[in-house]
């Protein structure tokens, strides 16, 4: 396993991921990219990583 630093998130990165989630019923991913997209929430604070 190889564990890199993201400096953005895209839906287009992690897009099938996301359908498949939203499919079963999960929507924790969903929240996860609107928080991050309108800068509520973007991991850059001390300690925090995605």
């Amino acid at each position: 396993m190889r564990i890199i630093k993201l400096t953005y998130l895209m839906e287009h990165d992690i897009k099938e991921l996301l359908i498949e989630s939203q499919e079963e019923g999960f929507f924790f991913l969903t929240k996860l990219l609107a928080e991050y997209k309108n800068r509520q929430n973007v991991f850059n604070k001390t300690g925090e990583r995605l």
